[in-house]
């Protein structure tokens, strides 16, 4: 093989490589968004609570008192926007909820900013946890 060939070659490689990271990376953070939603749906309160870290590392103070009496039916994704290096993403959707003493459905909008933590290969929340009406 000539240098040319084996340098286009591990530049092939190494293309697909990369390709195959920001694949991963876009895969988890679905996985992150989807695992997140499930939690609120079915009142896991401290699992939805896990995604919640500041950019910062530091954990902020989340009330999920409302989460008694709530039951989420549903998130809806209306838009997801990744960053150009694919290290923070904003989602818009809405949360579909009724209180358990009213037979109301309500609908909330839910704008969530993703980011991701390169040491733990893990998607985190920076935006507050929904505010239910």
């Amino acid at each position: 093989m000539t240098a040319k060939i084996k340098v286009l070659v591990l530049l092939l490689i190494l293309s697909a490589c990369g390709d195959t990271a920001i694949r991963k990376r876009v895969e988890d953070l679905d996985y992150a968004i989807d695992s997140y939603a499930y939690a609120l749906r079915w009142s896991r309160s401290k699992d939805a609570i896990a995604y919640h870290l500041n950019r910062d590392k530091s954990r902020p103070t989340t009330d999920v008192s409302a989460m008694e009496v709530i039951r989420v039916t549903g998130f809806t994704i209306l838009d997801k926007t990744l960053n150009s290096d694919n290290t923070g993403a904003s989602v818009k959707g809405e949360l579909s909820y009724y209180h358990n003493d009213y037979a109301t459905l309500r609908t909330i909008e839910y704008s969530q900013s993703w980011w991701y933590e390169p040491e733990s290969k893990k998607w985190y929340l920076d935006s507050e946890f929904p505010q239910f009406k």
